[in-house]
């Protein structure tokens, strides 16, 4: 996947998001010809990629790092400069403060920003999600379960009584 130029746009604008739902939509219909209503946190498993969001972020933090670590004076200035100084002032530490917010890490360390992380972070809210709507419908599937017994149970002991008492009326009535 190639996005020209999206390490120096703002990844936090709103035009970014509008980007990004025409890409799924691109996705769903276009090469995955999935209905356009398929829900959009299953469109990236089913096709391997990260989100568009997601993947811009993971390059505009690999380019500040590089940046960082030019061997450039120039750039290596600048870049430092943007993002220690300007901060919110400069696209670059603009880009790394948001970068650094979605993926929960310090400013200092950029350079954890990767795919690898960025699927942890993606499987793992979907694992969590997953994993609680599993035990939501173990729990039902149980707590029906335990009534369908229970109520079983109370038929039985039910009929069990009523032909105990129907026996009972029996001898009590002469009738064997």
């Amino acid at each position: 996947m190639f996005v020209c130029h999206s390490v120096l746009w703002d990844s936090n604008h709103s035009a970014v998001e509008d980007v990004c739902i025409a890409w799924r939509k691109g996705l769903k219909v276009q090469i995955w010809q999935l209905p356009l209503r398929t829900h959009t946190g299953i469109v990236a498993p089913i096709c391997g990629l990260l989100p568009l969001r997601l993947e811009l972020m993971c390059r505009c933090a690999g380019f500040i790092v590089k940046c960082l670590k030019s061997s450039n004076g120039v750039v290596r200035s600048i870049a430092i400069h943007g993002l220690y100084v300007q901060r919110m002032r400069s696209p670059v530490g603009r880009n790394a403060q948001h970068c650094a917010s979605v993926f929960e890490v310090p400013l200092f360390d950029l350079a954890g920003i990767n795919k690898k992380s960025a699927w942890s972070l993606l499987h793992g809210d979907y694992l969590v999600k997953v994993t609680l709507i599993v035990l939501l419908n173990v729990s039902v599937l149980f707590s029906f379960y335990f009534l369908f017994f229970f109520f079983l149970f109370v038929c039985s002991c039910t009929i069990f009584m009523l032909n105990k008492l129907h026996h009972q009326v029996y001898v009590d009535c002469g009738i064997s």
